[in-house]
């Protein structure tokens, strides 16, 4: 796991299996969120992007 570069709280977990996936979630009150977010390599500014977005939307 790691911290996403730009996106303040976002970590992402790479799964080793076929292409290289990634999962974005951050943690709340202790709690992991799964943004619903992810995709291999080739996605993965976009992504990020979506992952932010739907971050801000679970914010307001």
């Amino acid at each position: 796991m790691k911290q996403v570069k730009g996106a303040f709280g976002i970590q992402e977990l790479r799964v080793h299996l076929g292409p290289g996936y990634r999962v974005y979630f951050r943690e709340h009150d202790g709690q992991i969120i799964i943004l619903l977010c992810g995709g291999d390599k080739s996605s993965q500014r976009h992504d990020i992007k979506k992952a932010i977005q739907i971050d801000k939307e679970l914010s307001e």
